[in-house]
């Protein structure tokens, strides 16, 4: 029963997906779809928000995963803790919640861009409030993950009781929610390039080193390596 929200601020365009406080129910559900499930890759999750409401308790932003199954289930989700800080969440074969936090904060009433990609075969966590600059953080974390038939559920864990679907549920706006295993897709910033206005561009010659070389079909990462004057 997530509805539409225009009142200003707007973060872009004319409307937010709007979870009201007074709304027990709210939450944005989405069928379970093998786009949306990730197994021991690489997972990038982004989204702006506007928390109305910041007790001492945990509130769900997007959770691909069931709380009323036994085992519960979590393929991956984010969350800001009871401390206000961002969470990447993640459970495991054991049915034990994996968490790792942010070192910054949440703060109420204003758009706050929260974003995490877990870089699954180096082992690291980075997060971010600002997507125009690089990660705030750079955390260790070696953990397992592996799908689930359950569905994507924004703005709450989701609960297959019709009575109570939203178990801890954000109470605000959310906008421009983003899922992928690629960091530009979630980061667009990233990969930008700002026009600097120089006139010319030097062309020199530059090595550039492919390793391992020779290359393998059956290798899963291939480096290339450049050295550029700028």
């Amino acid at each position: 029963s997530a509805a539409y929200g225009s009142e200003p601020p707007l973060q872009e365009g004319l409307a937010y997906l709007f979870l009201a406080p007074a709304d027990p129910y709210g939450c944005f559900r989405v069928p379970t779809d093998a786009d949306l499930d990730f197994n021991d890759e690489n997972i990038g999750i982004s989204a702006w928000i506007y928390p109305l409401e910041l007790q001492n308790d945990v509130y769900f932003l997007v959770n691909k995963g069931r709380q009323d199954s036994n085992p519960k289930t979590t393929n991956y989700a984010i969350r800001i803790s009871n401390s206000q800080h961002l969470e990447f969440l993640i459970r495991d074969t054991n049915n034990q919640a994996q968490t790792i936090a942010s070192s910054f904060t949440i703060v109420p009433n204003q758009w706050t861009f929260v974003a995490i990609y877990y870089e699954f075969v180096s082992h690291i966590v980075y997060m971010w409030n600002d997507p125009t600059s690089g990660p705030v953080d750079t955390l260790t974390f070696n953990q397992n993950f592996f799908s689930n038939n359950d569905p994507l559920t924004i703005g709450a864990w989701y609960n297959a009781n019709p009575a109570t679907p939203a178990i801890k549920p954000f109470k605000g706006r959310m906008d421009d929610v983003r899922i992928s295993g690629r960091m530009e897709d979630i980061i667009p910033a990233v990969t930008s390039i700002t026009d600097r206005n120089k006139p010319t561009a030097r062309a020199e010659s530059s090595g550039i080193e492919i390793f391992p070389n020779p290359i393998q079909l059956s290798q899963d990462r291939i480096n290339f390596q450049f050295q550029l004057p700028e």
